[in-house]
């Protein structure tokens, strides 16, 4: 048998699509990360409002005096220990009695001339260093900036005494919601995996926790009085009796409990135990309880509930929650190909449940002591012909006079998931699905749930979609938002196109830059291509969609990145996935508006945007990359391969973080930490292949860029 001649070609608008980055190609894509001197960048990211950096010292000594002035011996004790990981000995905690005896000074001042209650003011001078602020956040935030100060060197070996640079800080964030989410429900993680994402969101002063405990693959919380949500909901694998547990997923294993992360859940008293940390980092956790689509893992939680009571002949109580009609004869699939992953909003089983399980929760936070202000509703992605076969709904649109078909359930779902927090006093966030309405067009704001308590996650902003302006229409409308652009901030997706490199691509791909210059106010002034890598002119763009209107900036509440699980296995990829992405997302969440905002012409913001770039480049190969190797354990993050290009002769090589250390061999083989560290550019010989690696300050590495120098062609 002979093979069949084959050849297969794969096209984009502009041609052919490149299979890896080239060595050149990334070289130039680094460019714009010019070196700059550590001197002239800001020792605190993200970027205080003010910051003046003065000329001697400060010195950090073992044994030194924290002195606090009001209701904070909590923030005192966290910079005790903080200090207590990079200084030998244990610093002295005393409350303000006399404040001439500390050379830590934490003062809160409720007269402050700040219109946030998380500003703060940090003075460091030659003889002490002052923290004010109007409350205990704003001492945080002050008491994050100082551990800024602090070289990185110190928590990998302590010492007897700490020189930090003189500053005057006078800060505050920029938005009030600052946010990470974080998906646990298709791949769990552990309560020190997400302890340890808490402490790094309080690193880099983000204040929202947006905790995806439900979906379709999975129920992450013990509710009490419902314990099938965790027996079946909670558990993934092959098994022989219908209904024990929901089938293997994103590579879960066929076992319960194999390798994987497909099973696990949060007991009631871990969660409260989270909430207490997250609150003493003043971090807010936020719980999505999904629905009415993505909740495969609850309704057939509910199902094995109702067979259970169904055996033991209490029927009444085994349809109490049931979460589906069972007389439904529906027919669709979910965006992740689900037939039965809708709950029944017709019935009143589901208010039940949803009572109970928002009960429950309320009563954990409670019992923490923790704040709650908003439930996630989730309330995406409800495939079309849900609810079309099911008696329950041709019931109730027959019996109330405000429903008239199909398309009118999901809002009546919304409205009675608000009406149960209500009761509780909070509000309901939902992506962006549940505040919006279906019209011959597309999607327009639905003005039902305006100034009732509903806040929109604002996603759907893919670039060249024609969606990008519905987080802008949403504001204008009168609705409060939380931009989760997908296009700039959801860390699941791909650095790159690179085959080797981890990650979706549905929405195209996701780094650093992508999260930097998300420009809130006007995201089409950062938009130069599409999701596919196509140039495209981002202020043409904006002429052909809805503008953020004057006076509803404010409605812009906030900004959030989105780290979904289906791709995430452990949690050194949950870290690569991470970081250094939502370092981008910290600096826009909380710095000043960016410099490009006045830029008018292409060519203009593209230099604004590459200079800023270029000095948050520096900061973060200098100062915070070096600084999340030894900081808590260190820090899986992505390390990118380096750049390398023939220029007149001689071998160029760069790193898209300036200071990053690359390492290169001639002889073919790998780099290795006692390879020849790259300085300046190198005359190879002919027929020589080359390979670079970037190396962290702990020696963990990057992939090997390869480029091979061959003879020149001659005509």
């Amino acid at each position: 048998h002979q093979p069949i001649p084959s050849s297969f070609s794969f096209d984009t608008r502009n041609g052919e699509e490149p299979i890896h980055i080239s060595a050149e190609k990334r070289y130039d894509l680094n460019h714009a990360s010019t070196n700059l001197p550590v001197d002239d960048l800001s020792p605190i990211l993200p970027t205080p409002q003010k910051i003046s950096q003065k000329a001697g010292t400060f010195a950090l000594r073992s044994g030194l005096v924290i002195i606090y002035d009001g209701p904070i011996r909590q923030e005192a004790e966290y910079l005790a220990d903080l200090l207590g990981e990079v200084l030998l000995g244990t610093a002295v905690i005393a409350s303000a009695t006399d404040e001439d005896t500390a050379d830590i000074y934490l003062r809160i001042n409720s007269t402050r001339d700040n219109a946030s209650s998380e500003g703060y003011r940090l003075q460091v001078s030659e003889h002490s260093v002052e923290i004010e602020a109007g409350s205990a956040a704003g001492i945080f935030y002050g008491i994050q900036s100082l551990k800024a100060l602090i070289p990185s060197g110190y928590y990998r070996v302590p010492g007897n005494e700490i020189f930090i640079a003189q500053v005057e800080v006078d800060d505050a964030p920029r938005f009030d919601y600052r946010g990470q989410h974080i998906d646990v429900a298709r791949n769990f993680q552990s309560v020190e995996m997400i302890r340890k994402l808490i402490r790094l969101m309080a690193l880099y002063k983000l204040n929202k926790l947006h905790f995806h405990l439900t979906d379709d693959e999975g129920w992450r919380l013990e509710i009490p009085g419902l314990p099938e949500l965790t027996q079946v909901g909670a558990v993934r694998g092959f098994s022989t009796v219908t209904g024990e547990m929901l089938p293997p997923a994103y590579g879960s294993g066929g076992t319960a409990g194999s390798a994987g992360l497909g099973s696990g859940f949060y007991t009631r008293a871990e969660y409260i135990d989270l909430l207490r940390y997250a609150n003493r980092h003043h971090i807010e956790v936020i719980p999505e309880i999904n629905g009415p689509g993505h909740a495969r893992a609850a309704i057939k939680a509910m199902e094995a509930r109702y067979e259970r009571l169904m055996s033991e002949g209490k029927e009444a109580e085994a349809r109490t929650y049931l979460l589906h009609d069972r007389s439904d004869t529906s027919r669709y699939v979910s965006a992740q190909n689900y037939n039965d992953n809708v709950i029944c909003v017709c019935q009143e089983n589901t208010y039940s449940f949803l009572e109970k399980v928002i009960a429950e929760v309320v009563s954990m936070y409670r019992e923490a002591d923790a704040p709650l202000s908003l439930i996630h509703t989730g309330g995406d992605e409800v495939p079309h012909g849900a609810w079309t076969g099911s008696p329950e709904c041709h019931r109730l649109i027959r019996d109330e006079p405000e429903l008239h078909s199909e398309e009118d359930l999901h809002p009546y779902f919304v409205q009675r998931y608000l009406d149960i927090a209500s009761q509780y006093q909070l509000k309901i966030g939902g992506w962006e699905e549940i505040t919006l309405t279906s019209t011959d067009d597309g999607h327009r704001p639905n003005p039902k749930f305006i100034g009732q308590g509903v806040v929109s996650y604002a996603w759907n902003a893919i670039v060249g979609s024609g969606g990008e302006d519905m987080a802008y229409q949403l504001a204008n409308a009168g609705y409060e938002v939380v931009m989760c652009n997908a296009s700039n901030l959801y860390f699941d997706l791909a650095y790159d196109y690179d085959p080797e490199e981890p990650g979706l691509f549905w929405a195209g791909y996701v780094d650093t830059r992508n999260a930097f210059e998300l420009t809130p106010s006007n995201i089409f002034l950062s938009v130069f291509e599409d999701e596919e890598g196509n140039a495209l002119d981002g202020l043409a763009l904006s002429r052909e969609r809805v503008a953020l209107q004057p006076g509803a900036e404010e409605n812009i509440i906030g900004i959030q990145g989105a780290l979904w699980g289906e791709a995430i296995k452990n949690p050194s990829m949950l870290e690569y996935a991470l970081l250094p992405k939502m370092l981008g997302l910290a600096e826009r969440a909380w710095a000043p508006s960016p410099s490009w905002l006045g830029e008018s012409t292409r060519g203009g913001l593209k230099s604004a945007i590459d200079s800023e770039w270029a000095r948050f480049t520096n900061r973060l190969g200098k100062i915070e990359l070096p600084r999340l190797d030894h900081h808590d354990d260190g820090y899986a993050y992505r390390i990118s391969p380096p750049g390398a290009k023939m220029i007149n002769g001689l071998l160029h090589v760069n790193h898209e973080y300036p200071g990053t250390v690359l390492k290169y061999t001639l002889d073919g083989s790998d780099p290795t930490s006692a390879s020849t560290i790259y300085e300046s550019p190198l005359k190879i010989e002919e027929n020589t292949v080359v390979k670079i690696r970037a190396f962290s300050t702990n020696n963990r590495k990057s992939r090997i860029t390869e480029i091979e120098v061959s003879p020149p062609i001659l005509n």
